[in-house]
């Protein structure tokens, strides 16, 4: 794993992984999920596990706001038809 090291000011912030920085600065993914617009799939509510928030949700675009560890369960609980974006 690639290190990384954050100096601020002379000060130093982060001395670690990469990934584990990744994580740290950013908790969430966000997933875009586009609806085909022959299926009509966009204008029914979408059931979603706890804890995902719809942050964006315009034409055939939905965003969702997902844990980082959760977002694997959640695109698999996603019905089939769907098409990621």
């Amino acid at each position: 794993m690639p290190r990384v090291i954050l100096i601020h000011q002379g000060n130093l912030l982060y001395d670690g992984e990469l990934g584990s920085l990744a994580q740290k600065m950013a908790p969430f993914k966000l997933l875009r999920i586009t609806f085909g617009a022959e299926n009509g799939l966009f204008n029914r509510e979408v059931s979603l596990p706890p804890g995902v928030e719809i942050t964006n949700r315009e034409n055939n675009l939905l965003t969702l706001r997902v844990g980082r560890a959760e977002a694997p369960a959640v695109t698999a609980h996603l019905p089939p038809n769907y098409a990621g974006g």
